[in-house]
């Protein structure tokens, strides 16, 4: 389950992040809508959008949890490699996984970080969860909100693409998806979902 962002009210597009205390009550509300045995573990919680300031009180709250058995695995959305760095720092092996935008459309994940790459940067993150031993969770694979709004279209980002789905027979979209699990099996160790 995904959580870590408070809507500001009803009405609008806003969000605020929580403190330690709000993380927790996100992640116990969580376990007890996911589970129905109260003393089921919970499997795993990711961050939404946690911004570096707020980071270390989401670890926090969750390595509390870890430590009482209520939670077993952490994730991050969005992420980058400091942040994943630092929550690593605090959980450890319990950080299993790194959801990012990885799609033909946006492969910065996938990048080499450069030393000077700003804060903000997604470059490098594949190579940070196969360093880590972190699962990356790719998502928008075909392309995200622009592809649903119909501003992109995976069929015709290449004609190699095409060429590729018509000679296996599969739609373009199976054939990107194809391609975004090969390339990540070109970085070294890393273990990959496509979502």
């Amino acid at each position: 389950t995904k959580s870590g962002m408070n809507r500001i009210s009803n009405e609008s597009t806003g969000w605020r992040e929580g403190n330690k205390l709000a993380f927790t009550q996100q992640i116990l509300d969580a376990k007890k809508n996911c589970n129905a045995d109260e003393d089921e573990p919970l499997f795993l919680w990711q961050t939404h959008h946690t911004r570096s300031d707020t980071l270390v009180e989401a670890m926090s709250a969750a390595k509390s949890l870890i430590s009482s058995k209520k939670l077993l695995h952490v994730g991050l959305c969005n992420a980058t490699v400091s942040q994943i760095e630092a929550a690593y720092d605090i959980v450890g092996n319990h950080l299993l996984t790194v959801q990012n935008e990885y799609s033909l459309f946006n492969m910065e994940a996938e990048k080499p970080l450069p030393p000077t790459a700003s804060a903000s940067s997604k470059k490098g993150v594949m190579s940070a969860c196969a360093r880590l031993g972190i699962t990356f969770v790719a998502h928008s694979p075909l392309g995200g909100l622009k592809t649903r709004r119909e501003q992109r279209n995976v069929g015709r980002k290449s004609d190699k693409l095409a060429r590729l789905a018509a000679r296996k027979d599969v739609s373009n979209e199976a054939a990107a998806i194809g391609c975004l699990l090969a390339r990540g099996r070109m970085v070294g160790g890393l273990k990959m979902c496509v979502i």
